[in-house]
């Protein structure tokens, strides 16, 4: 594969990316939940998403697959680690800091553009 070839595959990617993110962030405001950020940045990682809840947030991982099955395996233990770690730096900087109620979502975004979710991924 040239580094042509490479550049344009990782455009698509980066695309195809944020057209889930843009699918997900639909499905979470059609919900009632008012979106915060998107792609937040902290030392661990990045949070895709993260909606207002009540007193707390939704911090949303976005992945995408042809299915929603294939979209599922993508998002291991080793991620799920990072999200939280990650998750717990954003709400450091929140007037509650580390007491603030959060809960991790996943959504998956398939070929169609259909979204499915995941409530309060966790550790096992």
């Amino acid at each position: 594969m040239t580094t042509n070839q490479r550049t344009r595959r990782g455009a698509v990617s980066h695309y195809n990316g944020m057209a889930a993110e843009d699918c997900a962030a639909r499905h979470y405001a059609n919900m009632g939940m008012p979106l915060v950020t998107k792609r937040w940045r902290g030392d661990s990682g990045e949070l895709d998403l993260v909606f207002e809840n009540g007193d707390g947030f939704v911090i949303v991982e976005v992945k995408s697959a042809r299915s929603h099955e294939q979209a599922r395996t993508r998002f291991g233990a080793r991620q799920i680690q990072r999200v939280c770690q990650t998750a717990q730096q954003f709400i450091g900087d929140c007037p509650m800091g580390l007491n603030t109620e959060i809960r991790i979502d996943l959504a998956t975004v398939d070929g169609t553009g259909q979204v499915a979710t995941i409530e309060n991924i966790t550790l096992h």
